[in-house]
């Protein structure tokens, strides 16, 4: 991520990492670079369409910031005729003392059945990613963060019958 010396990065898409991108022009590099599109993790508020699409045409993962950012990114995946797996993902924050971040969309039952209409419109049953934003860089805090996040999926799993989500 905000790495662009070429031959770490080559190094690290040798050990089959993936790439986490949060803009148009980190996804540009990754075509200079050569890493193919489903080893992407598109994050980020701004996104453009040219870059949703090549990432979600790739078999990549992208994640929706906002209701807005999942709207536009829906609308995107609609056009694409070839889209076997849409892998589309949600960004979460969380309204508890030292979870907050200002990045995603709060995780309540509201939103969470907002998200599900809106990625019904392309046959989704539920994102393919949850993703979390660690805006504090301490132990402490990643652990509560993964705790609540795979708490919620595990709910989300049975509330759902979901298998294929994966926690980014």
């Amino acid at each position: 991520k905000t790495n662009y010396l070429k031959t770490i990065i080559n190094f690290i898409d040798s050990q089959d990492f993936l790439s986490e991108l949060v803009s148009p022009f980190e996804v540009d590099m990754t075509k200079l670079y050569n890493i193919h599109p489903k080893k992407i993790i598109y994050n980020g508020p701004i996104k453009s369409f040219d870059s949703i699409k090549y990432v979600l045409n790739g078999g990549g993962v992208v994640n929706a910031d906002s209701f807005d950012d999942l709207k536009n990114i829906i609308l995107i995946a609609k056009k694409l005729k070839d889209l076997n797996f849409k892998r589309i993902g949600v960004r979460f924050s969380f309204d508890e003392n030292n979870l907050q971040s200002r990045f995603g969309i709060e995780f309540n039952s509201d939103n969470l059945e907002k998200i599900l209409s809106i990625i019904k419109v392309i046959n989704l049953n539920f994102p393919r990613c949850l993703h979390i934003h660690f805006p504090k860089r301490d132990i402490k805090s990643f652990e509560e963060r993964v705790r609540k996040i795979c708490k919620i999926l595990s709910n989300l799993r049975k509330e759902h019958n979901i298998n294929n989500t994966i926690i980014d």
